[in-house]
């Protein structure tokens, strides 16, 4: 499996498993697209999004049939790197994977009302 940049057109396929899955796609358009590619097919994919602060790493989607085998926290550590070397700040919004990137140096900057957690790295 490898990780390359892919056109918005490559993963257009699976965005409604991706959306069926609570995955939030925003505006392709303004992205940096990413995608675990397996024997030429995409298996996983999550992008970077440009921000005033730096980046925002989001919609992030693995295929069902590829779950378990850290793909998720493959493609993190990709756009992780990418922000590290662009020297930006990076933000998520999450609701469920705190822990994840608390153990990856962000911060709670806000929570909404719905508790979605704001959290931003410095770099």
């Amino acid at each position: 499996m490898e990780m390359q940049e892919v056109a918005f057109a490559s993963i257009e396929p699976f965005v409604g498993a991706a959306v069926k899955d609570g995955v939030s796609m925003g505006n392709p358009a303004t992205a940096r697209w990413f995608a675990v590619m397996d024997a030429g097919e995409v298996v996983a994919f999550s992008s970077i999004l440009p921000i005033s602060i730096g980046f925002r790493i989001r919609s992030s989607y693995v295929k069902p049939s590829h779950r378990g085998r850290g793909l998720y926290h493959l493609m993190m550590e990709h756009c992780l790197t990418i922000c590290e070397q662009a020297c930006a700040s990076v933000e998520v919004l999450v609701d469920d994977l705190e822990p994840y990137w608390l153990k990856r140096g962000f911060k709670v900057v806000s929570r909404s009302k719905s508790g979605i957690a704001r959290m931003v790295k410095l770099y």
